[in-house]
């Protein structure tokens, strides 16, 4: 008893200092986000302390809210503004999610904004089918996606999840088209500063892979596009394209064969980055570019104007790489 008395007081003190748990925790337990408890949070009241406490979702409204813990936390959102309506209007977000619904993606409040998120969510499954669906859920996460706030846009997943668990939510011809704007804010968040943005957003993309509307195809083609002047000297940057292109590399290979070009222009450049760890993720993307591409001579010719000392050691481990299968059957040599 006395131990499961301090797990407790252990337990409401993380929750007093913290606000709540970690999305990446929660997504693991399958948990709704922001089981942190009712009451006794103390708001954030900028973006780097919201940062380093996250704070417990916001609960539904109505007949959703009713079991939820701390309904009382969020307040009713204010009457949607005129420009505000106009958007939701023309998106089919208004007429298909509601006023409220509406009004809580759009409030000024993020906290009001989170449980906007989450209520979206909790109703997109139900809209399947209905004209103007994508566009509306697309419009709820590209409005989370440009959020300051972290954990309006970790809620804005929250609509992702139920529709990709949604049959034929995501089917459609135009399914692309409709959420390219967002597929270039979650390229964007690849290199957030926070590293749960950076986490969720790569998981947010090539989760995307598996849907044959979009595909790793459609995925890869944003990793590999070279990044813009401004960004070129930022470490994150780069590690936020290499990262998921690894990945995307090892889990859809073939898929995406004919991006080699390109994602090898994308390896090259960052081989010749300035910082070490850069460098060491692109050449492991280029390890495994060679492992699907498997042609020395397009490498050689590709890195040829790379530095000696970055390009000979790359090219002499792809050799070697290309000539194990070979002594091992017993042919020898290359």
């Amino acid at each position: 008893r006395e131990q499961q008395q301090q797990r407790r007081q252990q337990q409401q003190a993380e929750r007093q200092r913290d606000g709540g748990e970690e999305w990446g925790a929660e997504q693991q337990r399958g948990e709704k986000r922001g089981g942190g408890g009712p009451g006794g949070v103390r708001r954030a009241t900028n973006q780097r302390e919201h940062d380093e406490r996250p704070i417990a979702a916001a609960p539904l409204s109505g007949a959703e809210s009713e079991a939820a813990e701390g309904v009382d936390d969020v307040p009713p959102p204010e009457p949607l503004e005129a420009a505000s309506r106009k958007e939701a209007e023309a998106c089919g977000l208004l007429e298909l999610y509601g006023e409220e619904v509406a009004a809580r993606v759009f409030s000024r409040s993020w906290q009001v904004r989170q449980s906007g998120m989450a209520a979206a969510a909790a109703k997109a499954p139900s809209l399947v089918g209905e004209r103007r669906a994508l566009a509306a859920a697309a419009k709820v996460m590209l409005i989370g996606a440009s959020d300051k706030m972290v954990n309006v846009f970790l809620a804005s997943l929250d609509v992702l999840a139920a529709l990709i668990s949604s049959p034929g939510a995501l089917g459609s011809r135009d399914a692309e088209r409709e959420l390219r704007p967002l597929l270039l804010s979650w390229r964007d968040k690849l290199s957030d500063s926070n590293g749960r943005v950076r986490e969720a957003a790569e998981g947010a993309l090539l989760a995307l892979c598996s849907l044959p509307a979009i595909g790793p195809s459609a995925v890869g083609a944003l990793l590999v596009a070279p990044l813009p002047p401004a960004k070129r000297n930022s470490s994150q940057a780069w590690l936020g394209r290499l990262a998921p292109l690894q990945r995307l590399l090892r889990e859809h290979g073939p898929q995406v064969r004919e991006l080699s070009d390109p994602a090898l222009r994308l390896v090259k450049e960052a081989l010749g980055s300035a910082s070490g760890q850069v460098r060491a993720e692109a050449t492991e993307a280029a390890r495994e570019l060679f492992a699907l591409v498997g042609d020395m001579q397009v490498f050689a010719r590709q890195l040829a104007d790379l530095k000696p000392a970055l390009r000979d050691p790359l090219l002499a481990s792809l050799e070697q790489r290309s000539a194990e299968p070979a002594s091992e059957s017993g042919e020898g040599g290359r």
